[in-house]
C-alpha cells in the first residue's frame, strides 16, 4: 500500500470546496471559492457528466477501460472533498483500485 500527501508542493493545502462550486467547475464556469488550476481540466463531457452523476449516487467512481479523460477524477475527487467522504475510484480489471482517505493521503489496491 503506497500512500501519497494531498497537501499542494508549497506546504499549504487547499481549502475544502462547496458543493455548487465544484458543479460550477465541472460545467467550465467560475467558482466563487476559486477552487481548481488552470493546468488540471475540470470541464467534463456529456458521457463524463453521466459518470460523475452516477458516482454521486453509488459513493464510488467506476471508470469504463477507455475513453475517459482525468477530468472526471478530478471533478469526484473535489466533490467528495466538499461532501467530507472518502474518494473511491474503480478501474477496469487491468487497472488498480484507488481509495483516497481524506488527509491520509491515496492508497492503491490491485
Amino acid at each position: 500500500m503506497q500512500s501519497v500527501s494531498p497537501d499542494k508542493p508549497g506546504g499549504g493545502s487547499m481549502p475544502r470546496p462547496e458543493k455548487d462550486d465544484v458543479e460550477r467547475l465541472s460545467r467550465g464556469q467560475p467558482t466563487r471559492a476559486k477552487i481548481g488550476s488552470r493546468r488540471i481540466g475540470h470541464r467534463l463531457t456529456q458521457k463524463e457528466r453521466l459518470l460523475f452523476e452516477a458516482a454521486k449516487r453509488q459513493g464510488f467512481l467506476k471508470i469504463p477501460v477507455s475513453g475517459i479523460r482525468p477530468n472526471v477524477c478530478n471533478v469526484y475527487r473535489l466533490w467528495c472533498a466538499a461532501e467530507g467522504r472518502d474518494y473511491i475510484l474503480k478501474a477496469a480489471p487491468p487497472r488498480e483500485v484507488r481509495f483516497w482517505f481524506g488527509q491520509h493521503g491515496v492508497a492503491n489496491v490491485s
